[in-house]
This record gives structure tokens, sequence and C-alpha cells, in this order.
């Protein structure tokens, strides 16, 4: 991107390609996220899904569960 910026010109094509790698990236990290998100969803009992419900939607210093608890 800095040489995007520094050009006299801007290389839309350039830009273009960059943005192409972090959609790669994000997709990959996306389908990763699925497949660890079902193996817990799979892996959990009712009871524990519930729990950890609970603990995301309370953020990370809520219920006892952040570093300041």
């Amino acid at each position: 991107m800095a040489q995007v910026v520094r050009a006299e010109t801007l290389d839309r094509a350039a830009v273009e390609a960059i943005f192409e790698r972090h959609d790669t990236v994000i997709d990959r990290v996306r389908h990763t996220a699925l497949d660890a998100f079902a193996k817990v969803h799979e892996t959990l009992d009712q009871r524990q899904r519930k729990m950890l419900a609970e603990i995301i939607e309370s953020g990370p210093f809520g219920r006892g569960y952040g570093p300041f608890r």
C-alpha cells in the first residue's frame, strides 16, 4: 500500500490485488472459525452451551470471567 500511495498516479490494479489477498485471508479465517465453532458446539452438551453463551453475552469483563475477576 505504501508503494501505491508513493506513486504519482493511483494504480487501481495494485490496490485491487491487495484487497484480493486480504479477502483470501479473511475467507480462510472465516472457514477455520466456522469449523472450530462447529466442533465446539458438537462437543458441548446443552448445559455447557448455555454457560458458554452466557459468558459470550456478558463480554470480557462481565460475570467474573475477565482479567479483573
